[in-house]
């Protein structure tokens, strides 16, 4: 019987080369969280969902994967990683000069 290995981890796809930066930026942050897969930075041309750009896709594990799910069923765990993406959103918005306005801000963090 041969051992079939199970994946493992977060992934973070991109499709143009003007959402590699926050891709990276995202992959990195999420190493925070729990382990990448394979490199965790992964460039997917022709993805659907990534044809406008600029656009990521974030893979936060592998429903086959117990360790994986452990985590996805974690309401503590998901609101932790969804956190992570938000800032680092924000953050990257904010540095390339299109981030929202003060006010914007004001809101958005009332309702979080």
């Amino acid at each position: 019987m041969a051992f079939v290995a199970v994946a493992r981890g977060y992934e973070v796809l991109y499709a143009h080369a003007e959402s590699g930066p926050f891709a990276e930026r995202i992959a990195g942050a999420l190493k925070t969280l729990l382990p990448a897969h394979g490199e965790g930075l992964v460039y997917r041309n022709g993805l659907y969902l990534l044809r406008y750009r600029p656009s990521v896709l974030v893979e936060l594990g592998f429903i086959d994967s117990p360790a994986d799910m452990a985590l996805l069923t974690d309401a503590e765990w998901r609101e932790r990683a969804c956190r992570v993406i938000a800032e680092d959103l924000a953050e990257f918005l904010e540095e390339t000069g299109h981030g929202g306005t003060e006010a914007q801000s004001a809101e958005a963090q009332s309702h979080g």
